[in-house]
């Protein structure tokens, strides 16, 4: 069968294992917590199988798993992770408990065989690639940016930021950094400015002025127009503000220089 190539190629399986949006797409997940962790019970009725069958996938893949965030919590650990439960009563007793990122949960369903699920979403996976838009240098330090925000806030260790940062900088043909100082420089050098072509043909094709454009952001006129002749870079804030405003559009609003 086509799909069963992800669960034959780890070069593949790495090619894709940022398109954790797919997980939604084929099915709704339950989570754990907040920031998107869920446990091995619910990997299993995520993927319509038994736990055995979860556990077998991470027993034989567990260091290519581990790469993804899942991590098995004892201890102080633990007892941490248990204390940010709205109901930690079923894990009263429980001296270790796996936990499973959404990036681990999308690999486990790109090895896993006996899975009606896990079978949707390599297809998913593998028709996206027919459609997949150029990944270029600077989509590639735009994608690292956010999910270099995202390993910040979640506090992933070195080498996940490391693995994740070669995975999108060599689809790029970017140099592929090597330490994560190198990967600081990267991001932190460059300077995110409006796209101008793109916004004055939005402008034009829905004849709005600065002004007008300005009150959607939610800044002022002149700001637009530093921001459009290319006189001021874009902040944070104003990053925010513009995704908000045109989320939709998110992909072509800005430029990396």
């Amino acid at each position: 069968m086509k799909n069963l190539a992800l669960v034959e190629s780890k070069s593949l399986r790495e090619e894709h294992i940022n398109q954790i949006e797919v997980l939604e797409k084929v099915k709704a997940i339950k989570y754990l917590t907040n920031d998107m962790i869920v446990s091995t019970k619910q990997a299993a009725d995520y993927y319509e199988v038994g736990k055995e069958a979860i556990k077998a996938v991470i027993n034989r893949n567990f260091k290519e798993i581990k790469r993804d965030g899942l991590k098995v919590l004892k201890g102080i650990e633990l007892s941490i992770f248990k204390g940010q439960l709205q109901d930690a009563t079923h894990l009263k007793y429980v001296s270790a408990f796996t936990i499973i990122p959404r990036r681990a949960l999308l690999r486990i369903g790109m090895l896993l065989t006996e899975s009606r699920v896990a079978e949707e979403i390599r297809t998913h996976l593998l028709n996206s690639e027919e459609n997949k838009p150029e990944f270029t240098p600077e989509t590639a330090i735009k994608t690292f940016r956010l999910i270099n925000k995202i390993l910040d806030e979640v506090a992933a260790p070195p080498e996940n930021k490391l693995e994740t940062a070669k995975n999108i900088f060599g689809k790029a043909g970017i140099d592929i950094p090597v330490t994560i100082d190198e990967i600081n420089t990267v991001t932190c050098n460059q300077k995110l400015y409006l796209n101008a072509n793109f916004f004055e043909n939005l402008m034009k094709k829905n004849n709005w002025s600065k002004v007008d454009l300005a009150k959607r952001v939610g800044t002022t006129r002149n700001h637009i127009w530093r921001l459009i002749s290319g006189t001021s870079a874009v902040g944070p804030t104003l990053e925010r503000k513009f995704i908000k405003a045109f989320p939709q559009f998110q992909n072509s609003l800005f430029k990396i220089k």
